[in-house]
């Protein structure tokens, strides 16, 4: 992984903890929505398959 890449990783966490910490488990599962489209996208974005 990149830096960059464990940057956006470690900047999820801090999301995922603080909506864990908030008690917020309908956006937590938003969060996980979101991360897997844009995860989709951009590999087809970049020509890789999933």
């Amino acid at each position: 992984m990149t830096g960059s890449a464990d940057l956006d990783l470690s900047m999820l966490d801090r999301f995922r903890d603080d909506l864990v910490g908030l008690k917020m488990p309908r956006a937590l599962e938003a969060l996980d929505h979101i991360v897997a489209a844009l995860s989709k996208a951009r590999s087809v974005c970049f020509g890789v398959q999933v």
